[in-house]
Parts: C-alpha cells; structure tokens; sequence
C-alpha cells in the first residue's frame, strides 16, 4: 500500500475516534469528563514516579556526613579562619582523614528568592572528599587550582535549569560571573545545595577568586580572606580528640599567623551529624506507584 495511502486512512480513522468520543460526551457528559480527570491523575502520579526514581538514579550523597566538622574561631568577633589554617590543618592533623575549604561570596545577579544567590570558592579536594557525583560533566578538582588553570565553574542544578533550559548543551559554554567569563565543566543533581543549606548558584576552585572579585589590579596572590572549613574525622576518632587537637592548634596558628589571629582567637570543631545523604523516600514512591496503579 503507497505511504500516502497509509496517512490518508489514518487520518480518517482519527476523525471517526475524533467524532465517537463527541457523540459519547453528549450522551454521558459526567461519566466522560470523569473518565478524563482519572486518567489525567493517573499520568500526573505516573510522571512524579518518574522524577522520583531519577532523583534515585542521581543521589546527591555527602560521604561521612556524620563524621564532619565544622571549624570557626571565637573570641574576635570574626568566625571563619583564615585561608592559610586549610593548608596548616591538611600538614599537621592527626585525628582527621580530610579537611575542605569554602568561601562563599555574593553574587551579583537577582535570584528571583529570598536569599541572595553566591558564588563559592571551593578547594580542589571539595567534590572529591564529599563523595558528590556530577549530574553532567565533571566536577571541580585539584588540577582546576594549579597555577595557570583555566577559570571554570559548576553549576548548581536550579540555576542551570532557570538559566540554560536545563539542557546538557550548556556544557563547555560560558557563562558570566561577576561580569567574567568562565567556561562551564559540570553540573550538579538537584538535592546538592551544598554542605549547609544556601542559595549557591556555581562552585569555582579557590584560585579563581583572585580572578573573579580581585580584578586586573588585584596583587597576583589575593585569595579570599577567610573560609569555612571542614573536617571529616578518622574512624574511631571520638568528638573529644577532634576538640582536644583544636586546642593545641590555636597557639600555633597564633604564632604563624599574628595578623590573622587576634590573641583572644580560639578554635572550636562543631559535629554537623546526621546524614543528609540526598535520597528519596521509597515508602513515598512505592505508594505512588500503588496509587497510580489504583487509579489506572
């Protein structure tokens, strides 16, 4: 049979359905536009399964979270430490297996929120220690913080979704911070905001701070002034021995630092606990699928 053929009788046979389904509404009306609303539940609850088991393809998971820590000082006003602390509990940490750098700035974009969308400058480590998996792309790591590294950054989901469309395409494109140009290299699954809870729209490597808020008068070594760093514990480490090295750390830093740490600066490790392993509840999407299959 000529493919025009084929196309012609299908039409036809469209317009028969077309015309039953107007006669079946006039005779039954309620019973039609029932039958419609049901099946409309039925495809609504059937397409939040599907988000639901895709959120369970792309977990979020911040490995060891209840082994975490997060470090401030007190006693100067000021409560993230300065950048050089990283580097000074990285070498000299006996109790930890890990520690990451963080510095959020704001940037200067509206968000259509509440809060004030930011920037952060992550270490090279950051992604890699959190046990954090790419959505797309890859993410950021210690090569992006080796002198002369191209400038890049990752983006969180909601805003590569609001401002790309949510297509893969926007990998390797470049987007602007700041008024700077940098090449996109990944994106984030939707659960992963972060360690604490904000408003961050791009991680970029520490070393890209200089080029993004410094400007081309800045001194060549700016980096942030402060960060917020984190620690993951060893195994078996209890709270008291991470406390305990803090303590003996103070004194040191004050003496290699004097300009950073005021002499009434101390440190304390706050415990983060729990695990915000970014996961679906599958008792909420095995009782979907119940319900959908009801409804169907």
């Amino acid at each position: 049979m000529p493919f025009g053929e084929r196309i012609r009788i299908l039409v036809g046979q469209f317009c028969q359905d077309l015309g039953y389904g107007a006669r079946s509404f006039r005779r039954a009306p309620v019973f039609t536009l029932t039958a419609v609303i049901v099946l409309a539940i039925g495809i609504g609850v059937n397409l939040a399964e599907v988000a639901g088991f895709r959120a369970l393809e792309h977990p979020a998971a911040v490995r060891n979270q209840e082994m975490r820590y997060l470090f401030t000082r007190r006693g100067s006003g000021a409560t993230d430490l300065p950048l050089p602390a990283f580097d000074y509990f990285r070498r000299h940490s006996t109790v930890l297996s890990s520690v990451i750098a963080e510095s959020v700035h704001p940037a200067a974009m509206p968000d259509g929120g509440n809060q004030t969308p930011s920037l952060s400058f992550v270490s090279g480590n950051y992604f890699a220690e959190l046990g954090v998996q790419p959505l797309y792309g890859r993410l950021l790591d210690e090569s992006d913080v080796a002198p002369g590294a191209e400038p890049v950054a990752v983006l969180g989901f909601s805003y590569w979704q609001r401002e790309f469309g949510g297509k893969p395409g926007a990998m390797n494109r470049f987007v602007r911070l700041l008024g700077k140009p940098v090449r996109i290299v990944g994106i984030l699954p939707q659960p992963f905001t972060g360690i604490m809870p904000g408003s961050t729209i791009a991680w970029l490597p520490l070393d890209d701070y200089q080029y993004l808020i410094g400007g081309p008068s800045a001194a060549k070594d700016l980096t942030p002034p402060a960060a917020t760093i984190y620690g993951c514990a060893k195994p078996g480490v209890p709270s008291e021995a991470v406390e305990a090295e803090m303590r003996s750390f103070t004194e040191d830093l004050a003496k290699q630092w004097p300009a950073e740490f005021s002499p009434r600066d101390y440190l304390e490790a706050h415990r983060l606990g729990g695990d915000r392993t970014a996961k679906v509840d599958s008792g909420k999407v095995l009782i979907l699928s119940m319900f959908s299959t009801l409804v169907l």
